[in-house]
């Protein structure tokens, strides 16, 4: 099994990126298709819904939780209790509970 992970950073790249992943989905079928990163945490439900190629996404911190999903599918376990992952099912999204860090962001 192949499992891609990419960055989304930056909501003006959306579109490429989009079109980037359905790209890939045409050529590696079977491979699952975990996004994470800033536009990603901003907005699960809307990349998603926009599109479908996705497996699952990331959002917050998100190297412990792509990590739990990798192994996910080597001990067959189920993925509804990672942390920070959300997927499509049947057209409706499954938001996981999510503890964000919190960091001093210096604001005053």
């Amino acid at each position: 099994m192949a499992i891609l992970g990419i960055s989304l950073m930056f909501s003006q790249d959306w579109i490429f990126h989009r079109e980037m992943i359905k790209e890939i989905c045409k050529k590696f079928s079977t491979a699952v298709i975990v996004v994470g990163g800033e536009h990603v945490t901003a907005l699960p439900e809307f990349v998603l819904r926009t599109c479908p190629e996705i497996d699952f996404a990331v959002t917050g911190e998100g190297e412990l939780t792509f990590l739990t999903l990798v192994h996910h599918p080597l001990k067959s376990q189920d993925t509804d209790k990672t942390p920070g992952c959300s997927y499509p099912m049947h057209f409706l999204l499954k938001p996981n509970n999510v503890d964000y860090p919190i960091y001093d962001a210096g604001c005053y």
